[in-house]
């Protein structure tokens, strides 16, 4: 499933039949498809820190993402796959967390804990009256 505007891989067209191409869904539908997932993959070449990534590791996802500057300060190289947008590192990095439960369960595990660490409402609190303290 590939939800989201933008133009469709030119390795993708071949697919159709394989791929379900959603574009632009409401967030209720958003959220039904994060738990419906079992791994969550954004191959942009060019992209900042998107709220994505940040939902489905809040769904319990494991992530497979692209190779960008800034991203190793958020997520942890070990319990994430970084790899480069291509079909070949793409579909291998999804056949590897398919295969090794382990793996999988580990990145889950990731997953949740750090949205729970970063990402939650008092954390953000927290970081937030640091540096207001900072300023004061």
């Amino acid at each position: 499933i590939i939800v989201g505007l933008g133009e469709v891989p030119e390795y993708m067209t071949n697919e159709k039949d394989k791929v379900l191409f959603l574009g632009a869904i409401s967030q209720k539908k958003l959220s039904e498809i994060y738990q419906a997932s079992d791994v969550f993959v954004l191959p942009s070449d060019c992209e900042g820190f998107p709220l994505s990534i940040q939902e489905a590791m809040a769904s319990g996802l494991p992530i497979i993402t692209s190779k960008h500057p800034g991203f190793d300060k958020y997520l942890d190289r070990h319990f994430v796959k970084f790899i480069s947008p291509t079909s070949i590192e793409t579909k291998r990095a999804i056949v590897e967390i398919f295969k090794n439960k382990k793996l999988r369960d580990t990145m889950v595990h990731y997953s949740l804990k750090t949205t729970i660490a970063k990402a939650s409402w008092e954390n953000n609190v927290q970081e937030l009256l640091k540096i207001y303290q900072k300023v004061i």
